[in-house]
């Protein structure tokens, strides 16, 4: 995804901007943009009736206060001139590098100094992409803040975490900081959006405690149980969809890295929802179409880190594990564990997003991975 910081030499705009990518761009950013709505419906329908109009409400509005921050000062914040260094490693960049989208360019690449950040596309199209993950990242999180934090604490929190926690691990894999210069890959998102958001989410749940007890006239293991199995379809339908944009704009081209993407973002949720909907068989006794749903989304999750640099044959392979891990995380944590987390935030995001990203270091084409380093 972001930008691996390969500066190409300043040459005239009529030739490092694309139509065809620039169309491209456009289009993923709208994907990745509808993937907000669409997990607003996910978590509704995951959660209790009571708490639906809550949890949709926390995450809208990330549509509207993150995508402003993210354009005053946060952008900046993640891909801006390197502020902070210890031993030649990037730890921040400044936040006023492109302060309100200053030096952003509208007919031209996004350029950082004197070098062009990312090729073909205008850099304002690049920050509104960007600013489309920002966006979804902290509302991945709301899932876990079901009855627990009311409306204005909400809108505090995921400021804060958004400038503390987001831009820095942004900077640090895709901004040019430390991890990227040690060599970690992330294509589109394993750390800085699934890992960040899911363990994050295990924190809120742990200092919060469990929610609200549920109305009296609902046993307590009804609570964890979705309230409204259409929604969580439509969300899973529309989170699935916007995911195209998510991943295969990562390639920030379109060619053959976008489309090894495109395919695998395919290849793997399937092979995940089958696995799922196996173990709910084998375990539980009947396919579910929860099942359905949670592994689909698992498999989409462990592919995110590794979509660009695998072959289709080991993002099936991914989509199967990830499932596997993925469901007996959920269990434990249901069940067995002290959290509270009834839209499976830790056991999905969390742990799907953590065990994606080993696997990069694992099934990843050399190959894939050259090209990617050499794309424009």
């Amino acid at each position: 995804m972001a930008s691996w910081w390969t500066m190409a030499p300043i040459r005239e705009l009529k030739e490092i901007i694309d139509p065809g990518t620039t169309s491209f761009m456009f289009l993923c950013t709208a994907l990745v943009q509808f993937m907000t709505p669409g997990l607003a419906l996910y978590y509704a329908g995951m959660c209790g009736s009571r708490s639906t109009v809550m949890v949709m409400y926390q995450n809208f509005v990330s549509l509207g206060l993150v995508f402003m921050l993210w354009a005053i000062f946060v952008f900046s914040f993640t891909f801006g001139l390197p502020w902070v260094s210890i031993g030649g490693y990037h730890l921040l960049a400044r936040p006023d590098t492109y302060f309100m989208l200053s030096n952003v360019g509208i007919y031209g690449p996004l350029q950082r100094a004197s070098s062009i950040v990312v090729n073909g596309f205008p850099g304002m199209l690049f920050m509104a992409y960007q600013g489309m993950f920002a966006v979804i990242t902290p509302a991945l999180i709301s899932g876990a803040l079901v009855d627990r934090v009311r409306f204005g604490p909400y809108l505090i929190f995921i400021t804060a975490w958004l400038i503390f926690c987001y831009a820095p691990l942004g900077f640090w894999n895709w901004g040019g900081g430390w991890m990227f210069q040690i060599g970690a890959w992330d294509f589109a998102g394993g750390m800085v959006v699934h890992e960040a958001a899911g363990f994050s989410s295990a924190a809120a749940m742990w200092m919060l405690g469990r929610r609200a007890d549920p109305p009296p006239d609902r046993p307590q293991t009804q609570d964890i149980l979705p309230h409204s199995l259409p929604l969580v379809v439509l969300g899973t339908g529309m989170l699935w969809f916007g995911w195209f944009g998510f991943n295969g704009g990562s390639a920030l081209a379109i060619g053959g890295l976008a489309t090894v993407a495109f395919v695998n973002t395919q290849l793997a949720p399937s092979a995940a929802m089958m696995t799922w909907l196996g173990l709910d068989w084998l375990i539980g006794g009947r396919p579910t179409l929860l099942g359905c749903c949670s592994g689909a989304v698992a498999g989409l999750v462990v592919i995110t880190p590794s979509a660009g640099f695998v072959q289709p044959q080991m993002a099936m392979f991914a989509g199967f594990l990830g499932a596997f891990v993925c469901f007996f995380a959920v269990q434990y944590i249901k069940f067995r564990s002290p959290l509270d987390d009834v839209v499976d935030a830790l056991g999905v995001h969390g742990v799907g997003g953590f065990l994606g990203t080993i696997l990069v270091g694992i099934i990843s084409d050399p190959v894939e991975c050259l090209d990617a380093k050499k794309r424009p």
